[in-house]
């Protein structure tokens, strides 16, 4: 496929082909942009394809992403992993970017890592985590909270309400935002309620921690 070429100052699309332009941007530039053939255009600027003149449109995050996914591909350098961790290890964490298989030592395909909004132990944590025990074998479990988290800055009513106004309408799920001001208390309660579970056994190693976004280091709590 021949590159589009570049035009300084390109007359717009007459009126009658708006439509097919339209319906033009849609696929066929999703297909350029894969091929890597949008490299280097920048939005706003007009660029010829076949008879038509198309204005570029920024490329979203998920384009771009998406773009990524396809050179990646190329080689698929993690094919050889399997679902079951290599360490048996299950991490339930916070969503907080500042957290990830770097800080804790890890490699992709050593864990199964889940997060959610605060490392919360909700129904559906437990699930996964019931699921890699179960299904895909591991024999840790670790929580982890962190400072500086943004559930620890509001209260749940707040939170409702900041959301509700910002919609304009009120929702019935998600039942609980589980906002939280003591960190050390909250990682206890997740611990305890992995504990207290019939469905975790005993023989689970469960063990809770705070990561320090300042310092790096992880502090363990305990009971």
């Amino acid at each position: 496929m021949a590159f589009p070429r570049r035009l300084k100052a390109p007359p717009p699309p007459p009126k009658e082909e708006t439509k097919s332009v339209g319906r033009f941007r849609s696929a066929r530039l999703a297909r350029l942009r894969q091929a890597g053939s949008l490299a280097g255009l920048k939005p706003g600027r007009y660029i010829k394809v076949g008879t038509y003149f198309v204005r570029l449109l920024g490329m979203s995050v998920i384009d771009e992403v998406l773009q990524a996914n396809e050179i990646y591909s190329r080689t698929h350098e993690l094919r050889r992993l399997t679902p079951r961790p290599e360490r048996k290890l299950a991490v339930l964490t916070c969503m907080d970017t500042r957290l990830s298989i770097r800080t804790l030592g890890l490699k992709t395909g050593d864990a199964h890592i889940i997060r959610n909004a605060g490392g919360i132990v909700t129904d559906d944590s437990l699930r996964s985590l019931l699921v890699s025990h179960y299904l895909l074998g591991t024999e840790e479990f670790m929580v982890i909270n962190h400072t500086d988290c943004g559930l620890m800055h509001t209260t749940e009513q707040d939170l409702r309400t900041r959301i509700q106004n910002r919609a304009g309408v009120a929702a019935v799920a998600p039942a609980f935002f589980y906002a939280f001001a003591n960190i050390e208390e909250n990682v206890r309660h997740q611990l305890q309620k992995l504990r207290t579970h019939p469905w975790v056994p005993k023989e689970i190693a469960v063990r809770g921690f705070v990561y320090d976004v300042s310092s790096g280091l992880l502090r363990e709590i305990t009971a």
